[in-house]
């Protein structure tokens, strides 16, 4: 399914759900389970709500579809089955390494421009400190942004994606390209790494010149001749 399809998706997050009890005990999770709780519901940390929400994701009730490592958390990135990536999609594993357990979070939600590029993600994350008696913090959300490539947590370094292998990005309409007739409508930079001079030109129109996809601002614009007005971010673009 595509994004916009997942985004619809009614998560379970509530601790005597089926997805965070383990299947030893008639629910769908490989976790372990806590042994002081009559429910038998799951060890409340972020592995165990991951590899609920993951089931959801993949929408499946059968825990051995769900090609993830039952490690630490600090284990999957290298571990798992699903596809490593530094560009996040809805229902991907976000992975962090730290010098204990590590951490892990799912993505619930992908804020994106209009060139289809993720602007920030919105995850749901599971700790250990509040399950006691009600909802352990499966539900809990958390936003980021992403601009910078990176999820910052303090204390952890950000691994990277793994894409849910069920949910694949909605296709990009309208995507840049040379030749483009464009609005500036932000400023950019007088070089495409960023390290220039501020450009604004803001309110002009221009084309796309050439694509530099790797770059800080990658799409240089400039009129017809091929006089370059700068270098901006396909925010900072509209399309004619």
């Amino acid at each position: 399914m595509y994004e916009s399809e997942a985004r619809k998706l009614n998560l379970d997050t509530a601790h005597a759900s089926k997805y965070y009890i383990p299947h030893t005990y008639g629910g769908y999770n490989k976790y372990v389970n806590v042994k002081d709780q009559k429910t038998h519901s799951l060890l409340p940390n972020c592995t165990g709500g991951a590899f609920g929400l993951a089931l959801q994701f993949m929408q499946t009730t059968e825990y051995t579809k769900v090609d993830l490592p039952r490690a630490d958390a600090g284990n999957w990135w290298k571990n798992s089955g699903w596809q490593q990536s530094k560009f996040p999609v809805i229902g991907a594993i976000c992975c962090w390494s730290n010098k204990g357990a590590g951490h892990v979070a799912v993505v619930k939600d992908v804020i994106r421009n209009s060139n289809g590029n993720a602007t920030a993600v919105e995850t749901v994350e599971s700790s250990a400190f509040s399950y006691k008696g009600k909802d352990w913090r499966s539900g809990k959300t958390y936003k980021y942004n992403v601009n910078t490539g990176t999820l910052t947590k303090s204390g952890y370094t950000f691994q990277g994606y793994l894409l849910c292998p069920n949910v694949k990005a909605d296709p990009v309409k309208d995507q840049l390209k040379v030749g483009d007739y464009v609005q500036i409508i932000a400023s950019g930079n007088s070089r495409k790494d960023g390290k220039g001079k501020v450009s604004k030109g803001i309110g002009y129109k221009r084309y796309i010149l050439k694509i530099f996809p790797k770059e800080k601002y990658p799409y240089q614009v400039g009129s017809k001749k091929g006089t370059i007005t700068g270098y901006y971010q396909a925010s900072a673009l509209k399309k004619l």
